[in-house]
């Protein structure tokens, strides 16, 4: 099936990202446009041949002003596949006005923002390569046995050495209490962590992926984004707790920086740290 317009490898990419998670228009021209106007007018095109679906929602990127989420549509699918895009997913997002949906689609978004600014900090970095997969892109096996779904997961190489270090994202909305404040509850921030305590203890995470990028992980880094610094540091209190060194943590607002690489991540260390270390 070939619609009846001109696809560029840009609408290509765009289509086969939104097939992966919801983006706001905002992260559409952060990625690929120069302008909002040219993002929205492209956009908007691929939308009305039936590529794409959209709805208005307030999110993290407007003051209480709604704007468009695209979705690759089912038509855009077959388009993708036509251009050999493997691993495409049926959308299943549903569309709603209250504040569970609005969360849901803030949760998708955030983890756009995390995958957009830390690709442009490394595009062009000669020292420094990142790989990332969206949670519908991750098969691993004993994640599954630990019942772990991270959000996502990235790669930092380095170029030179070729070391590789492995990441696990996790985009906390604040819905979860951190503890459990009585027995009934049903599911705290401190039940996931020792999970991922679990999978870094038995060194499952080396079943998942040592095969897979073909290098031996020696451990992970929990990379958890959250709503403020208040939650950020009672989480790494949390983790400093259970001995899990391997959670850094940070707030929402500093992943509106392109400065990624500055000292925004807090650890049981009591200082902050920035993703790559380097010599002063």
């Amino acid at each position: 099936m070939k619609p009846n317009i001109q696809l560029w490898d840009r609408d290509y990419k765009i289509l086969g990202v939104c097939n992966l998670s919801p983006h706001s228009l905002t992260q559409i021209e952060l990625e690929h446009f120069p302008t909002r106007k040219k993002a929205n007018r492209r956009s908007k095109m691929l939308f009305d041949f039936g590529l794409f679906n959209r709805f208005p929602a307030l999110c993290l990127h407007e003051k209480g002003r709604a704007e468009y989420i695209y979705i690759t549509s089912r038509k855009g699918m077959k388009v993708l596949k036509e251009w050999d895009i493997e691993g495409l997913y049926t959308p299943n997002i549903s569309y709603g006005n209250n504040s569970r949906y609005k969360d849901h689609i803030n949760h998708f978004l955030w983890i756009n923002q995390f995958r957009i600014i830390i690709e442009k900090t490394f595009h062009t970095d000669n020292v420094v390569s990142v790989k990332f997969l969206y949670a519908k892109q991750m098969i691993g096996h004993a994640l599954d046995k630990c019942s772990l779904r991270p959000d996502a997961m990235f790669i930092l190489e380095h170029k030179k050495t070729k070391r590789k270090l492995l990441h696990f994202l996790e985009i906390d909305m604040g819905t979860e209490y951190i503890k459990k404040k009585t027995t009934s509850m049903s599911y705290s921030f401190s039940d996931k962590l020792r999970k991922y305590i679990n999978y870094f203890d038995g060194e499952y995470y080396k079943y998942d992926f040592n095969e897979l990028f073909k290098v031996d992980f020696q451990g992970f880094r929990l990379m958890v984004v959250t709503t403020s610094i208040a939650r950020a540091e009672s989480i790494v209190s949390l983790a400093k707790q259970q001995e899990a060194a391997f959670l850094w943590a940070t707030e929402f607002h500093n992943l509106k920086s392109e400065h990624f690489n500055e000292k925004i991540w807090l650890t049981i260390h009591e200082k902050r740290s920035g993703l790559i270390q380097t010599k002063k």
